[in-house]
């Protein structure tokens, strides 16, 4: 594998593992958690994405028997009308960002949003309506901020005391612009200078 994605790629992971069982104290009374928000660039074939899936492994078998206790949960539930189980995962690939923010809520030590083409996520912001705020509601976890999600589709409103959200993926360098161009929100006005000679 290429030293230097392996090796950011393992910050990542890292970052995965500790999630919110650690914070450190930046300033007074502001702590963070290790939260990394990592694009992997460069020309196609240089090799972004098996490392990925080879160091994500160990925390991926780990949400695999999440994933089967779960399933026992919910037919035990079914059969028995016991409590509701709640699926805890902590690595997502695909999903909306309501179910994202549900998960994390049910799996405070933090969740990561692996993209393999991080230009995807940025064209699904708006893919299931128009009032979708991924984007702030990564910002707002990124600051260490709670993030307080009240839905008119949610049963509940979802609070999240501690956020902790990791995003890692890749992007070729040719998509760079595309990528910078949709992360724009407000257009930049420049002021016109006169020329001092």
């Amino acid at each position: 594998f290429n030293v230097e994605y392996t090796a950011s790629i393992i910050l990542s992971a890292v970052a995965t593992a500790i999630g919110n069982s650690c914070h450190i104290r930046i300033k007074g009374e502001w702590k963070t958690c290790p939260s990394i928000y990592m694009m992997l660039v460069g020309r196609p074939g240089l090799g972004k994405t098996p490392p990925l899936g080879f160091i994500y492994k160990p925390i991926n078998e780990y949400d695999d028997r999440l994933h089967e206790k779960y399933n026992e949960e919910y037919d035990e539930y079914e059969e028995q009308l016991l409590k509701k189980p709640h699926f805890v995962t902590t690595v997502i690939y695909d999903s909306t960002p309501e179910a994202m923010m549900n998960i994390h809520q049910h799996n405070r030590r933090g969740i990561t949003l692996v993209v393999d083409e991080i230009l995807a996520l940025f064209n699904s912001v708006k893919r299931y309506n128009g009032k979708n705020n991924l984007i702030e509601d990564l910002l707002t976890a990124y600051s260490g901020q709670p993030l307080k999600i009240i839905r008119k589709s949610e049963s509940r409103p979802v609070l999240i005391k501690n956020p902790c959200i990791n995003v890692i993926g890749s992007v070729q360098t040719n998509m760079l612009r595309g990528i910078y161009g949709k992360l724009i929100i407000t257009p930049i006005y420049r002021v016109p200078c006169q020329r001092i000679a």
